[in-house]
């Protein structure tokens, strides 16, 4: 009876409508502070009761001393010596358990788990002894990939695509990861390329990259008017193509039509075989014609092969077969003859797009040396039968965006020949679209020749912009054989502005430029429309 009437009594004065509830929620409020404290390293944080009053008591706060890791031959230390010394709080205990999880994800220990065993108190020191423990930490290295979004080409294709090789993982794989989507996205068979994720099954992580295709065959198509000083003028243009992995993957054929000026043609076929035997071997066989007027005709075959150094260079070494017809009307600065060359050719690329990049380095060397023989040559001519040649070309272009949506583009150009005599077909030939804006196509030969273009592009979209340039050079026509005179032997400098837009559409990048040299007048400069894109 006493003990029925003790828990009334205490009803009524704890927790009656009036004052007890009042008092039973203070006590829960101090309760959970006193929780957070806890939580934030302050162990012995407890609820005071003192007459009437009721209060909490903070106490020291407690840092980590040691942390113990199981097993100890993991030898972690360097994954947690920078939590010893700060507050235990729940939220750094858990910082630490995640950044040894991440190590151990870096150590390509994928299925590793790190668990809080206990920890220690030390209430004298105000120190904490945390324990931890490691299940399931051996490496695994089984590689794999995927390539989601892919319809056309097989997974071994896209790893030769990717250089991919590995027969292992390593703390490198991530890093590693970006070289594999840079070139990828060079290959020009993908509008998008995702960022690698990675995935794990029970024994086995498979890094996945998620794809958008695109039409692999490519046009490139020019066409300009060329005023002349009767007041007529000339159409000109340019048309290439590549068909990619028409027969096997791997294989490119590419065609080039050139019509430069009345009677000048230029035509290139090519066709190349990409990772011959697995490997980073390439093979190519090319053939080349070109037509100036009635004066020569050259006729050029090239056997290549060719090595991918890394995701950004390649090397190439070739053999080529010249062979020159003068024509009917040859000048007396040609003759007929065979020339046999053989060279090598450095190719750097780190741009970071294949059609409008805005930033990185591209570089092109290429040398060569052979030896050209005179046939059918008349009596008393003054024609050697062997020329010694060389021949050395270099293109060089920087590409910077200093802030967004600009873009600069400094480029070089250089070509050098070396020979004991010099023909009219032996030179070098620039000027037009392609090499040296505001003059006519292929308007200047010469044996030494360099220009710079300065360009600066302004990004309407990341797929269009304007753009203005200014080019300037100089070049050497060198005394030819016959010439006694040195009628044909001079050097000049060079100079041109311009601008234009490229602007993308569904049928591919439209280009238009206007560039003008210091001897036209303003209507009277070239103009050239291009369009590039998928066939």
């Amino acid at each position: 009876m006493k003990c029925v009437l003790f828990i009334l009594l205490s009803y009524f004065v704890l927790i009656s409508p009036v004052n007890g509830q009042t008092k039973f929620d203070d006590l829960i409020s101090l309760e959970l502070e006193v929780s957070a404290l806890i939580d934030q390293g302050y162990f012995e944080a407890k609820v005071v009761q003192r007459n009437d009053s009721v209060f909490i008591e903070k106490g020291e706060v407690y840092t980590i001393d040691t942390i113990l890791i199981s097993p100890d031959s993991l030898q972690m230390e360097r994954m947690y010596s920078g939590f010893k010394g700060i507050v235990c709080s729940k939220q750094h205990v858990s910082d630490l358990i995640q950044s040894i999880s991440d190590n151990m994800i870096k150590g390509m220990r994928f299925w590793a788990s790190v668990n809080q065993d206990s920890i220690h108190i030390e209430n004298t020191t105000k120190k904490v002894i945390i324990y931890l423990s490691v299940d399931s930490y051996e490496k695994r290295t089984k590689p794999g990939i995927d390539f989601i979004g892919s319809k056309r080409y097989s997974v071994d294709y896209l790893k030769k695509v990717a250089g991919y090789s590995r027969t292992t993982f390593d703390q490198n794989f991530i890093s590693d990861s970006e070289r594999l989507r840079y070139r990828l996205m060079r290959s020009g068979l993908f509008s998008t390329v995702s960022n690698v994720e990675l995935f794990k099954n029970d024994s086995l992580i498979k890094a996945v990259f998620k794809l958008q295709e695109q039409n692999p065959n490519r046009f490139d198509l020019i066409a300009g008017y060329i005023p002349t000083n009767d007041g007529d003028g000339q159409f000109v243009g340019s048309l290439d193509f590549d068909l990619v992995n028409m027969i096997r993957e791997g294989q490119v054929l590419s065609v080039r039509f050139n019509r430069m000026q009345s009677f000048r043609t230029r035509f290139r076929i090519a066709a190349s075989q990409q990772f011959i035997v697995n490997s980073n071997f390439s093979a190519g066989l090319e053939f080349n014609l070109f037509q100036r007027d009635s004066t020569f005709q050259s006729q050029n075959w090239i056997v290549k092969s060719g090595y991918e150094l890394n995701a950004y260079s390649s090397v190439e070494v070739f053999v080529k077969r010249d062979q020159i017809g003068a024509g009917l009307n040859a000048t007396q600065y040609n003759s007929d003859g065979t020339a046999y060359f053989y060279g090598f050719s450095y190719l750097l690329n780190t741009s970071d797009d294949l059609f409008i990049p805005t930033k990185g380095v591209k570089l092109l060397l290429r040398s060569e040396i052979g030896v050209k023989q005179n046939t059918d040559l008349a009596e008393g001519t003054i024609f050697p039968e062997k020329e010694n040649k060389q021949r050395f070309s270099l293109e060089f272009e920087w590409l910077y965006s200093p802030i967004k949506r600009n873009v600069l583009s400094a480029k070089v150009q250089g070509n050098y020949l070396l020979s004991d005599f010099f023909q009219d077909s032996d030179l070098f030939r620039f000027g037009g679209a392609s090499s040296f804006r505001g003059y006519a196509e292929e308007q200047f030969a010469s044996s030494k020749s360099a220009w710079t273009d300065l360009e600066y592009r302004f990004l309407l979209d990341r797929t269009s912009y304007v753009f203005g340039f200014y080019s300037f050079g100089a070049y050497e026509t060198p005394v030819l054989i016959n010439d006694v005179g040195k009628l044909n032997s001079f050097s000049e400098k060079l100079q041109s502005f311009g601008f234009g837009l490229a602007y993308r559409t569904r049928l591919g990048l439209l280009s238009f430029t206007y560039a003008k040299s210091p001897q036209d007048s303003f209507d009277n400069a070239k103009i050239h429309f291009g369009i590039k894109g998928g066939l």
